[in-house]
């Protein structure tokens, strides 16, 4: 099927429920700062058991990253690298990038559901659907583990209704071993609403071109670990972080987050008496794309359902 087949039957769910998409989208700029509109003063208080200690050094060398907007919460979202066993970790959102005015924070008790440790089961992956925002209103957050601070990102709720305009960034096709991602690098800059990603967040191939960016693993991913290797790659561009801390991304996959010419039955870049069966590889891609981006899943017990 070609691309634009393709993304035209990708895109036209959207246009029937395209409100309720407006009012999902999350804005970032580089505005002054805005006001203040009130700061937590609440104990922090542990909602489960604190687990023992991680053996190992914290890093945050994935970066961070939000998505999923709506008029009142959000999706955030990090990796811990480098830390072995049950890792905790907490976060903070602010009004201001110096977070003297935080709004919200893991021990504030505002949802016990919240996790408040990651490990192997999540490849150390951390994402947390924060609540009780202000619609169309800025924020900042950052995560600790191991009393190490990641990098600070920045969001938005949705917009108020009557929202009169939108602004959107839209990528796609992004090849680590065929291309720079000096695209995302230009669209970090921009004053855009939200980015959307329709599509081929990552390639699901062996080495392809010759700018001296092989994949990794450098053969074809068909396990959950080569799928969970291949996203720690992409995650570790500079220019993907980038964008991805200065806005939200909105995505949606489209065959190659799997692999190439997909369908409900199979794939033309599958071959079942080599690769094993088609649903399990497609569960296996999906758990991993789960993982690596901030999306919420409608139902959390299938996560081809996004």
């Amino acid at each position: 099927m070609s691309r634009s087949r393709r993304l035209s039957r990708l895109l036209a769910p959207a246009r029937y429920n395209r409100r309720a998409v407006l009012r999902g989208l999350l804005a970032a700029s580089a505005l002054p700062l805005i006001p203040a509109c009130g700061s937590s003063t609440t104990t922090p208080t542990p909602t489960e058991p604190t687990p023992g200690p991680a053996t190992g050094t914290a890093a945050f060398k994935h970066g961070v990253a939000s998505g999923a907007p709506l008029q009142d919460r959000v999706m955030l979202w990090t990796r811990v690298s480098g830390l072995d066993g049950k890792v905790a970790f907490d976060w903070e959102l602010a009004l201001d990038s110096g977070f003297q005015q935080i709004v919200r924070h893991s021990g504030d008790g505002s949802d016990p559901s919240q996790p408040r440790y990651t490990d192997a089961s999540r490849d150390y992956t951390i994402k947390v659907d924060v609540g009780g925002l202000q619609a169309g209103r800025s924020y900042y957050y950052r995560f600790r583990s191991d009393a190490l601070d990641s990098p600070i990102g920045r969001t938005r709720t949705g917009p108020a209704a009557g929202v009169e305009r939108v602004r959107l960034g839209l990528v796609s096709c992004s090849n680590y071993p065929a291309g720079y991602f000096n695209a995302y690098k230009v669209l970090a800059r921009r004053d855009v609403d939200a980015v959307l990603h329709v599509g081929d967040y990552l390639y699901e191939s062996g080495n392809a071109g010759s700018i001296g960016r092989p994949a990794d693993p450098p053969h074809e991913i068909i396990t959950l670990a080569d799928y969970r290797q291949r996203h720690a790659q992409y995650r570790g561009d500079p220019d993907l972080q980038e964008l991805t801390r200065q806005h939200p991304l909105i995505p949606v996959w489209d065959d190659h987050e799997s692999a190439n010419d997909s369908w409900s039955g199979g794939a033309d870049n599958h071959q079942a008496d080599s690769e094993g069966d088609w649903t399990s590889r497609k569960q296996r891609a999906a758990q991993a794309y789960d993982e690596w981006l901030p999306i919420r899943l409608p139902d959390a017990q299938d996560r081809l359902k996004i």
